[in-house]
């Protein structure tokens, strides 16, 4: 259950007297012995003229869709603050990346502070009850592909300025002030990432997809350690692996940092649908512009991969039709929600079909 609390001027100003202590407490290199401290441009300047609102408090619990209902009243302020569009929609996508960060690795009841800055800017702050230090962010915007650490890069590459902080009873404050000036300057940038929701995906297809995608890349990865074949004695023996196969390796790795934004949120789903016992699932992702040429390279990967395993050269086998076809369900789903489309549910069914008899 989602709670939402008056915050008044006691939270205001424990806010400010932690952020203070933060802001002292860590540097431009980013470490420090209390937490640590990103900053693009620097902070987002004072509140604007005219009576200051007071912050949203909303206390949720350690579930997935909190984020969703996190994220929509936080559009609702936003819009009822004045905040220009571009903010709101930044911010979204921050507390959506702190809040599933929350969700996932802390575990414990959460409070997430919504606050308007200077200049319709808005202050973000997740508190958890998890003592466990906060994962650092990837090192630059260029990886922002890879899977660990994803979500923070991209609060790095959207946010002014934002850090973390141990709380004195216990637990961490994770925070981010989004404004509409003094962005960082990115290589990826940040309007290329547009929100993509995913509707009741059965769990059956997403895992056995996740699961034919991990045996692929893995076997395509041992086959990239070795040489790749060429001319030998008869009847010599050697650990080579045929040219087909390592130009696939060579894709496969394309492909699996392209596909990266869309199997994390894919793995979180997974895990909460298999722990609530449920045959679909509602999940979201970031997609960027290029999305629609890596699903075209994936399907030429996987047609290729096919044909190799058909001829003895690999050991995985291709997907069941089924998963086949609910890719390239996938694939134009998200083409058309990049492109401005409206989101549909998924029309394959949750379990699978009965087999026919055969009527002869």
């Amino acid at each position: 259950m989602v709670t939402e609390a008056a915050s008044g001027g006691t939270e205001r100003a424990r806010r400010r007297r932690l952020s203070g202590a933060t802001n002292a407490a860590t540097s431009t290199t980013g470490t420090s012995t209390t937490g640590t401290s990103t900053t693009g441009g620097g902070q987002v300047g004072t509140a604007r003229s005219g009576a200051q609102p007071e912050p949203i408090v909303l206390q949720v619990p350690p579930e997935l869709w909190s984020v969703r209902v996190a994220r929509r009243r936080l559009a609702e302020v936003g819009v009822r603050w004045g905040c220009p569009q571009g903010v709101i929609d930044d911010a979204g996508v921050v507390l959506s990346e702190l809040l599933s960060n929350g969700v996932l690795h802390a575990g414990t009841e959460l409070r997430v502070v919504i606050e308007l800055g200077g200049s319709g800017a808005l202050r973000i702050e997740v508190h958890d009850g998890s003592p466990l230090p906060l994962l650092p962010p990837l090192p630059h915007a260029a990886t922002l592909a890879a899977a660990t650490g994803r979500g923070l890069a991209v609060v790095a590459a959207l946010a002014s300025s934002w850090g973390w902080s141990a709380s004195s009873g216990g637990g961490k404050v994770v925070w981010a002030e989004i404004g509409p000036d003094q962005r960082p300057v990115v290589e990826l940038r940040e309007s290329q990432l547009r929100p993509v929701q995913l509707l009741a995906v059965p769990v059956r297809l997403l895992k056995a997809s996740e699961e034919h995608f991990d045996d692929l890349f893995r076997e395509l990865q041992m086959a990239s350690a070795l040489p790749a074949r060429t001319a030998a004695p008869s009847g010599a023996v050697s650990r080579t692996v045929p040219g087909p196969v390592s130009r696939l390796a060579e894709r496969a790795e394309q492909v699996k940092k392209g596909l990266s934004p869309l199997r994390e949120p894919a793995r979180r789903a997974i895990q909460e649908g298999s722990r609530r016992s449920e045959s679909v699932v509602d999940f979201e992702l970031l997609a960027g512009d290029d999305m629609p040429g890596v699903f075209a390279l994936c399907e030429k990967l996987l047609h290729a991969a096919a044909s190799a395993a058909r001829a003895g050269q690999l050991l995985t086998e291709p997907p069941a039709p089924e998963v086949e076809a609910w890719r390239r369900w996938l694939g134009r789903e998200v083409e058309e929600q990049v492109a401005g489309g409206p989101p549909r549910p998924c029309p394959f069914p949750p379990l699978p079909r009965p087999e026919q008899p055969n009527m002869r």
